[in-house]
């Protein structure tokens, strides 16, 4: 009996150990939840309409452009594109006033003298360079010291300075006087060179050097030397070639091609030979009336000729011709796009090459 209740017992447990090493199957995953639909874009709102574009802005008069300039008796007379004129008044001769002084710019120098040049004198148009500045001589024009300042119309320069530099007044082409200093010895290369306005100049005896090309592309230029004739320091080439020079002008007024030259009425004229000739004028003549008489110091003189490059680039538009020319010069009025209309005497016998070159406005 015994071995049969421990027969059972030992089943029992060996029936519960091999239950308790059995592990529960899991279940199986439920399927995943179906994915809600997306909802709809919202509609893009109305864009505003665009604006009505501004009315342009009321153009601006026109500018009033400079014509021309003028000396006459010895004020400065400035012409203007609309028909109007300003007289400015006598050109300066004396010290510098304080706009003028402050305008320029002055550097030191190793001797303790000053070089003058344009600084903010550029828009000035009359300009005198004073003879100190903080006590000390300005004596020298630096190089490029007025390099193209196209308002400048007057420069006058005093005894104090002594060297002018290389284009000190390149190309200022509305520059119509120039007073130089007795003090001055040398003028560089190509100081006024283009200054087409210039008509007149004198050069003083204390100068012993000038560069090449000092005084070239000046058509209308004559110049009055002091010097009996010219100095061995000077350029062989200091003006453009048919610039008439006067020598010892302080008691002579015939120049080197041996003509005397005036000024009558705005027009230019080169007496020799008891006989004038309109010669080279500048650019900006508007009329040109010529007679068929000048009188010089009191002595008459028939106009008999106009001579080359006479008129050359000028803008009138009619030009009266006497019946005591006779001959028109090599291109005379080449270049006149204005001149509608010219009237030849029956007198002229002789016109030059290229005399209407150009004149397009010719009929």
């Amino acid at each position: 009996m015994k071995k049969l209740l421990v027969l059972l017992l030992a089943l029992l447990i060996c029936v519960s150990l091999i239950a308790c090493e059995e592990q529960a199957v899991p279940g199986e995953q439920g399927p995943q939840g179906a994915q809600g639909e997306k909802g709809e874009t919202g509609e893009q709102g109305v864009q505003g309409e665009k604006g009505d574009t501004g009315a342009q802005g009321v153009q601006g008069e026109s500018g009033r452009g400079v014509e021309r300039f003028e000396i006459i008796d010895g004020e400065l007379v400035i012409y203007y594109t609309d028909g109007t004129q300003q007289n400015l008044g006598k050109i300066p001769s004396g010290e510098a006033n304080e706009a003028e002084t402050t305008d320029l710019d002055f550097f030191p120098l190793d001797d303790g003298t000053y070089a003058v040049s344009m600084g903010n004198a550029k828009y000035l148009s009359n300009i005198v360079i004073p003879a100190t500045y903080k006590g000390k001589p300005v004596s020298e024009i630096a190089d490029k010291a007025f390099y193209e300042c196209k308002n400048l119309t007057s420069v006058v320069i005093p005894d104090s300075v002594t060297s002018i530099g290389e284009r000190a007044f390149y190309y200022c082409t509305a520059l119509a006087s120039v007073t130089i200093g007795n003090s001055v010895t040398s003028i560089g290369s190509s100081a006024f060179s283009g200054c087409t306005l210039l008509t007149s100049v004198t050069i003083p005896n204390s100068v012993t050097s000038i560069g090449g090309s000092a005084f070239g592309s000046c058509p209308s230029l004559i110049i009055c030397c002091e010097a009996q004739s010219q100095p061995s320091g000077w350029n062989s080439s200091w003006i453009s070639a048919g610039c008439p020079v006067v020598w010892d002008c302080k008691n002579n007024n015939v120049a080197t091609d041996g003509g005397v030259y005036t000024v009558v009425d705005s027009i230019r004229y080169g007496i020799k030979s008891n006989q004038a000739t309109v010669v080279s004028q500048p650019k900006y003549i508007k009329e040109a009336i010529i007679p068929s008489n000048i009188t010089y110091k009191g002595v008459s003189y028939p106009v008999t000729s106009i001579g080359d490059y006479a008129f050359s680039g000028c803008s009138f538009t009619s030009i009266t011709i006497p019946n005591s020319v006779t001959s028109i010069g090599y291109s005379a009025f080449e270049g006149c796009t204005s001149l509608t209309s010219i009237v030849i005497p029956s007198s002229v016998t002789s016109i030059g090459y290229s005399a209407f070159e150009g004149c397009t406005s010719l009929t």
